[in-house]
């Protein structure tokens, strides 16, 4: 995940207000003790998501099952801390600016106080780091950023007791779109990682097709892959994608064909990844399968347990998509169950829609599946 820069901008906003004048940020629920941050640290079953921090004019979380959420990340008004502290649910921010990889300790240090003294001022739970840059194993950048994640997690927890520190990372610990940090030292360092479970396909090395975004034998592998790194099941979170890809096919045989040539758009030493698509909402893409639009209907792909259909766009053009639904993300919680996780959740909670009375059913059985993921 990555915050946008008018969110950043509204981030920054609101600390300089609070630092300047901490009377501006005094409690803004109705009831005060919805100000107090959620103690205890870690829930032992952890439902762990995002929202889109820029959704504060016409915010979507207020449609949430938020007897089903214990995390939210990230932060974006004084009326999602209210109700989600009503909830006994934690309000996570995001990272306020560019985080100071360097061995200058007084530079970390300030960048940490500078996050406490936002989170303190707005009555938050905490913050989670989400860098996804590229960093080979000799670059000591590696160390700065495990050093920084160390030093922000203890400042936290004894300055705001209470609060967490989760780390994103990848969906495997091998070197991912060049990101080959210290996976097992992040862990210790921090209170979980959250894996990203979704962009796999962000480099493809074998045939330039359309394909799933989280195929569940990838996902298995990839967390297996973190566990072989020495990282215990408590500190692993799975994310999941509330998303899919839309490809437009190159060439394609016929309107139903499941074979999809995408064009080849490099990324970071792959010369094909899913940047050939866009992202849209589950609740975008479903709209095609509730309005009888596709070539194809709901097709399934067995090998990865994923959902896929075929549609002709305006200009007559095969578009095929890939996406995750219920039956899909159903198999995903089931094997952080089996594995003994620490939790799941995803990327992002205001990914559906409720105006209609076929979204509500649709969103209220994604919410449904998410409730009941952990249950034997």
């Amino acid at each position: 995940p990555t915050l946008g820069h008018l969110g950043r901008m509204w981030l920054v906003l609101w600390l300089l207000i609070c630092g300047v004048a901490p009377c501006l940020c005094s409690c803004p629920c109705s009831n005060s003790q919805l100000c107090e941050r959620i103690s205890g640290g870690l829930k032992d079953l952890e439902v762990f998501g995002f929202v889109n921090p820029q959704d504060y004019m016409t915010p979507s979380w207020k449609d949430f099952d938020w007897n089903t959420i214990t995390t939210v990340a990230w932060a974006n008004s004084s009326d999602l801390m209210c109700t989600a502290h009503s909830h006994n649910a934690r309000v996570l921010s995001p990272l306020l600016d560019k985080i100071p990889l360097t061995s200058d300790r007084v530079a970390r240090q300030a960048w940490i106080n500078k996050h406490i003294l936002y989170v303190k001022a707005n009555h938050y739970d905490g913050i989670v780091f989400d860098y996804e840059r590229p960093l080979h194993r000799t670059d000591p950048r590696i160390e700065y950023l495990t050093a920084l994640v160390n030093e922000t997690t203890q400042a936290f927890h004894e300055q705001l007791p209470g609060s967490i520190v989760p780390v994103c990372v990848a969906w495997s610990p091998n070197d991912i779109d060049g990101r080959d940090y210290q996976y097992a030292q992040l862990a210790e360092a921090s209170d979980a990682l959250y894996v990203m479970m979704y962009d796999t396909r962000s480099q493809v090395f074998s045939r330039c097709i359309a394909g799933p975004n989280a195929p569940l034998p990838r996902v298995k592998r990839g967390l297996q892959q973190f566990i072989e790194r020495g990282i215990t099941t408590e500190k692993l979170i799975l994310g999941v994608p509330w998303y899919g890809y839309d490809y437009p096919c190159t060439s394609i045989s016929s309107s139903t064909s499941p074979w999809c040539p995408i064009k080849e758009v490099p990324f970071r030493g792959a010369n094909c990844s899913d940047a050939a698509g866009t992202q849209y909402h589950f609740s975008t893409l479903m709209e095609y399968i509730n309005n009888n639009k596709t070539e194809t209907g709901l097709m399934w792909d067995k090998t990865t347990n994923t959902p896929w259909f075929n549609y002709k766009a305006a200009d007559n053009t095969i578009h095929q998509v890939w996406f995750d639904n219920v039956e899909s993300l159903s198999a995903k919680y089931e094997l952080a169950y089996n594995m003994k996780l620490r939790g799941v959740g995803p990327y992002r909670f205001d990914m559906l829609a409720y105006q209609t009375p076929q979204q509500k059913l649709q969103s209220a059985a994604m919410w449904s599946s998410l409730k009941t993921s952990f249950e034997p």
